[in-house]
């Protein structure tokens, strides 16, 4: 599934009524796959929905449910974008049922995705930041140049205190950049390979 765009929120002109419908059947499915949406309507009944080569957009009241006969005459070439089209006039126009929950739901992924997408973007600044902190900096020159030291020989070797090499170090490790090992009371501190060019 593409989360690729919001749909368009301009008003939709109410559709008339009709007594015949008109056009070509298409399947609510496909729309919604065309869309490049996530079908989450479990009904028996999904809409019926045909595209006619009229001017406006018409309902017609059935037994089974409305037949939405939507207009053809202005509807985009392109297949993903007939297909939100469709369902923005079915949701905001016509006020079905099934494309709402279709549309609400896309809406409410794009904003999942955006906001997931923010955060992330967020940590690997912080990261980033940490890495390239001035203290960050010093212990990986010395891990450098001799390869593995500890916490307090780190804290010698670039004249920082020891609680501050171990809260850099600490960072360093979260994010991939150092790796610790455990010798008895002390810990072995070395660059993650990725990490020595």
């Amino acid at each position: 599934m593409t989360l690729s765009r919001v749909l368009d929120l301009s008003p939709v002109a109410p559709p008339g009524l009709a007594t015949e419908p008109a056009g070509r059947r298409i399947e609510f499915t496909e729309i919604v796959r065309d869309a490049g949406m996530r079908n989450v309507v479990t009904a028996r009944n999904l809409p019926d929905i045909r595209v006619h080569g009229g001017t406006r957009d018409f309902k017609v009241p059935a037994p089974g449910g409305p037949v939405y006969c939507i207009s053809g005459t202005k509807l985009p070439a392109n297949p993903g974008d007939l297909a939100r089209e469709v369902l923005r006039r079915l949701a905001y126009g016509f006020g079905d049922y099934a494309a709402r929950e279709v549309v609400a739901r896309h809406h409410r992924d794009l904003q999942r995705a955006e906001l997931t997408s923010e955060m992330e973007s967020h940590e690997q600044a912080r990261a980033a930041r940490r890495a390239f902190s001035a203290g960050a900096l010093r212990v990986k020159r010395a891990l450098r140049e001799c390869r593995e030291a500890s916490i307090g020989e780190l804290a010698k070797m670039t004249g920082m205190a020891q609680p501050n090499v171990s809260r850099t170090v600490a960072a360093l490790v979260e994010d991939g950049v150092v790796l610790v090992i455990k010798d008895g009371k002390r810990i072995i501190c070395r660059l993650a390979p990725r990490s020595r060019r």
